[in-house]
């Protein structure tokens, strides 16, 4: 067995689909068979075959093959003749020979005698698209024989292969007639792989679509409905009735908006869409904004909120990183774990890491809830679960706020670490992979 590699064709030139050219004396049978074959295996062959042309004639061939490769494509030309006359076969195989230079030739063979196909090869002075293919062959022989051709066609990095079988050794032929069925046997699963994949991203690419769309679509009435509320809350504040009914519909139109601002910002994290602007950050300056911004609902809770100081005695006070997105995550850590915390403390702190070229902040949400069981911490981070399924009942949500802030993370480079004892609290920790602008000694908030 010999493999050649052949430079006839650019592979930029090269089409997406493979043109079928039949020469055979029993052109109608065979055309049948292959639309048999073509209509049986639609869903592998209809995006790989283009036109299917059968003739007995060897001059018409030759024109179907010079127009075929007018087009930029290499045609896949099948020769069986088994009926022809010994002159008639010989000029098939002298002007077939000079054929190959523009398309792969098959030719189907006597497996019992290979001499037709070996004087065929003798023609050839070069190494050609040729494959000799014993006859007759099976469906699948030739569904994956055409899913061979035409995945070389659609690979642009590649040129087409020959493969020649000249070896008369019994022993050798089975062997080889193995490993030709299993190339082509691996062809036609990567090509059903490759449908599978594509279906898959379309089908991820038009629920993000979708998802998006219908937020675009739902946040308009609504930022229209809590607008008005707004207004009507400050006409009525003589009537604590109603004012209490607008507060009801203010209170759960911003809930339904935050969960519309969540599905979008989900759909732009896993389409890649998410635009990040670092700039000059103080750090301590931002966790400070959230933290001010989520005490209030902390201490109504009854719980102690603490602001921590850092471990470390040198923080930079100019970090560069995009500010809204790292508040972004920090607000949803810290909302859950009041959100789990029924009594005790959530302390927030922050931390500098300097070893050698590696800079890392770190944000630290340390709370005394309900804790997380161990079997449970894998599924935390996936959108649309909650630590069990009594929790989304117990205490409401999507899901979806550790899904979108290890998303966020991951999108800057960096990752949300977590430990957990159940019944006794959770530890969460944002480490950031970033730059210092500017460094000093830190100096104590508390």
């Amino acid at each position: 067995m010999e493999l050649f590699l052949n430079q006839q064709v650019k592979p930029s030139e090269i089409s997406t689909k493979v043109d079928l050219i039949v020469l055979a004396d029993s052109a109608d049978m065979i055309k049948r068979k292959l639309a048999d074959i073509l209509a049986s295996h639609q869903s592998i062959l209809k995006a790989r075959v283009g036109q299917l042309q059968v003739t007995d004639d060897l001059d018409q061939c030759k024109r179907l093959v010079s127009v075929t490769r007018t087009q930029h494509t290499m045609p896949m030309v099948f020769v069986a003749k088994p009926k022809s006359t010994a002159d008639q076969i010989q000029q098939a195989i002298s002007q077939l020979a000079a054929m190959s230079d523009h398309g792969l030739v098959v030719w189907l063979h006597d497996d019992a005698d290979p001499t037709l196909a070996c004087a065929f090869v003798d023609q050839l002075d070069n190494a050609q698209h040729v494959m000799l293919m014993p006859a007759p062959m099976q469906d699948s022989q030739w569904c994956q024989l055409i899913v061979t051709m035409a995945k070389m066609q659609r690979s642009l990095d590649q040129q087409l292969i020959a493969l020649q079988l000249t070896n008369n050794e019994v022993h050798d032929q089975h062997l080889i007639k193995q490993l030709a069925q299993a190339n082509v046997n691996a062809a036609c699963m990567m090509a059903e792989l490759e449908d599978a994949r594509d279906k898959a991203l379309a089908a991820d690419q038009a629920k993000g679509n979708f998802l998006a769309n219908i937020t675009h679509e739902l946040r308009t009435p609504l930022s229209a409905i809590m607008g008005f509320a707004e207004i009507m809350r400050e006409e009525v504040k003589q009537h604590p009735e109603h004012a209490q009914f607008l507060q009801c519909i203010y209170d759960n139109g911003q809930n339904l908006l935050e969960i519309l601002d969540s599905i979008l910002l989900l759909t732009l994290l896993d389409s890649d869409e998410l635009d990040v602007d670092p700039r000059p950050v103080n750090p301590m300056t931002l966790l400070q904004q959230v933290y001010r911004k989520h005490a209030p609902e902390a201490m109504q809770q009854g719980l102690a909120f603490n602001l921590r100081d850092p471990q470390s005695q040198v923080l930079p006070t100019e970090i560069e990183l995009d500010a809204k997105w790292v508040e972004q995550i920090l607000n949803r850590l810290v909302l859950n774990a009041i959100k789990f915390t029924h009594k005790g403390q959530i302390d927030l702190s922050i931390n500098w890491h300097h070893a050698g070229e590696k800079q890392q902040l770190h944000f630290v949400i340390r709370d005394t809830g309900i804790g997380i069981q161990p079997q449970l911490m894998q599924s935390i981070f996936k959108p649309f679960h909650q630590a069990d399924n009594s929790s989304s009942r117990r205490y409401g949500g999507l899901g979806l706020g550790l899904a979108i802030s290890q998303k966020l993370a991951h999108f800057m480079g960096g990752d949300i670490r977590v430990s957990s004892v159940p019944e006794q609290g959770s530890f969460f920790e944002l480490i950031l992979n970033v730059k210092a602008a500017h460094v000093s000694d830190h100096v104590k908030t508390m």
